[in-house]
């Protein structure tokens, strides 16, 4: 009877083994793209050059310049924008802002956080009619570019609500963002 028990028991020992190297490559599979998500922790440790220190007989003249860091586009300002439809925005529920400099709001297009505004407008495309002429692969370039943190977005239906936007057919728009879920267009 205790050898029935032994048997058992290493098929148990083993079978949790088994078990807990399981969870351990999971977790370190997934747990990379999640550390993606957390910001870097500052260590006191000095940063290595990748390049030599300069040499002490070399001019300052010679030393590269830093490069002037680009200034942050202005942030929307509620002005009120035109409505070529004639469709108040309001009454569908759109904040609509727009800065002095023309730039649209883009946060009115589901999808678009002020980050990712901030991303497009930074990459040039400052209006609902830039943002509906953009070609798709341009837009998954930039949410590429600017990192794993913006890996969830989609920007499929963008361009689409970018048009309705910049046409002032807000009711079209509410519609479209009533279909849509995570980005993606569903009909009922």
């Amino acid at each position: 009877m205790s050898n029935f028990f032994s048997c058992y028991l290493w098929w148990l020992i083993l079978g949790v083994f088994l078990g807990l190297l399981l969870c351990w490559l999971y977790g370190m599979l997934f747990r990379r793209e999640q550390d993606d998500y957390n910001p870097p922790r500052q260590t006191t440790a000095q940063p290595v050059r990748s390049t030599p220190p300069p040499r002490p007989e070399a001019t300052p003249a010679a030393a590269p310049r830093p490069k002037p860091e680009p200034e942050p586009a202005p942030k929307p300002q509620a002005v009120a924008a035109p409505a070529s439809s004639g469709e108040n925005p309001a009454e569908f529920g759109f904040k609509i802002k727009k800065t002095a400099d023309g730039i649209d709001d883009l946060t009115v297009i589901e999808g678009i956080g002020p980050k990712i505004c901030q991303l497009l407008i930074d990459d040039g495309i400052t209006t609902f009619r830039m943002l509906s002429e953009t070609p798709h692969e341009r837009l998954v370039g930039i949410l590429e570019k600017a990192g794993p943190n913006f890996r969830l977005a989609k920007p499929d239906a963008w361009p689409k609500q970018a048009a309705l936007a910049a046409r002032g057919e807000w009711k079209a728009l509410k519609e479209l963002q009533d279909r849509l879920i995570g980005g993606i267009e569903f009909d009922d």
